[in-house]
This record gives C-alpha cells, structure tokens and sequence, in this order.
C-alpha cells in the first residue's frame, strides 16, 4: 500500500541521516573541534584501562548481582520485596543521569562530598567503576535470580544437612549448577 512505502522510504531516510552526516563530516571538515594526535603509547595506555575497568565492573557485577538474586529467590524477610525492587531500580535511570548525579553528589560542595569531606572532584578509574557497576549489576540480578528459581532448594539443605559450611554451598553446589 501507498502508506507502507512511504512510512518505509521515511525509515530508510531516518535511518540514513547519521551516516549522511558522518560522510558529509569525513568530506567536509568543518575544523570547529582540532582532536590531538594520536599515539600508539596513548592508545595502548586507554585500551589497558579500558579493559581492567571491564574486569573490575564485571567481577563486582557479578558478585553483586549474583548475592542480590541469592537473596530474592532464598530468603524472606520483611522488607525482602522492597530490597529487591530497589536493587533494580537503576534499570529505570539512563546511566548518564546516574553518573551526573552521583558527580555532583559526592563533589566537595555536593551533599555526599559535604558529609565525606572531599576536597577532590568525584572522578576518574573508581568513580567510573562505581557508576557502572551500579548500572551493570540489576542485569547480572536478574538472570542469576531466573537461573537460581530453577535450582531447587532441597540440592542446598541437603548440602546444609551433610554438614557444608555456606561457603562450600555456594563453591560446590550452586556456582556449578548456574
């Protein structure tokens, strides 16, 4: 129908845009912005932090996570559904937002940076790792905590009963069945 085609040709033009963009600014430089030069030694020096700051989130996602989901699916307490609502609750926020707030939480005349008595921006390698860890660990949550519904409960008190101390539990007998 006509209504297809032309909602698809729009598509296609919408689509296209920022890569009409990038060819025009490949072309046509319009030298508002002079970048500095780039060096084998810096850039090895970025990928190297940019690799141990992927180490650094995912173990600590993964731990993080993986203890919010034991907690959901294994525990019941007061309060456990709130805690677990909260603990995803930085799905909600785009992780720009939550790093902007964070900055200027903890910054010297922020609440937090008040409170802590920073005299130094919120910045660099562990503000970073702090932020995305935040923004990481409800994904890691959420598929530990499908994965550890499936797991039954008795395989754990039989472990309990046998006599396994909780860190041998979660060693030998959970970890493995994830």
């Amino acid at each position: 129908s006509l209504q297809a085609k032309l909602g698809l040709w729009l598509a296609v033009c919408i689509v296209s845009l920022p890569l009409i963009g990038l060819g025009m600014a490949w072309l046509y430089p319009v030298g508002l912005i002079d970048a500095p030069p780039v060096h084998a030694q810096r850039l090895i020096l970025a990928a190297q932090k940019t690799l141990i700051l992927a180490v650094v989130v995912t173990v600590f996602s993964l731990i993080l996570g993986t203890f919010f989901a034991w907690i959901q699916t294994r525990w019941k307490f007061l309060g456990s559904r709130v805690l677990t609502r909260l603990s995803v609750l930085p799905l909600v926020l785009p992780s720009f937002l939550l790093a902007a707030t964070l900055r200027e939480g903890f910054a010297p005349l922020g609440i937090a940076g008040q409170w802590l008595g920073r005299d130094e921006p919120f910045s660099g390698f562990w503000p970073a790792a702090l932020i995305l860890v935040l923004s990481c660990t409800p994904y890691v949550q959420l598929v530990m905590s499908a994965a550890l519904q499936k797991l039954p409960n008795h395989v754990e008190e039989a472990a309990q009963i046998l006599g396994a101390q909780p860190l041998r539990i979660v060693w030998e007998v959970i970890l493995p069945a994830l």
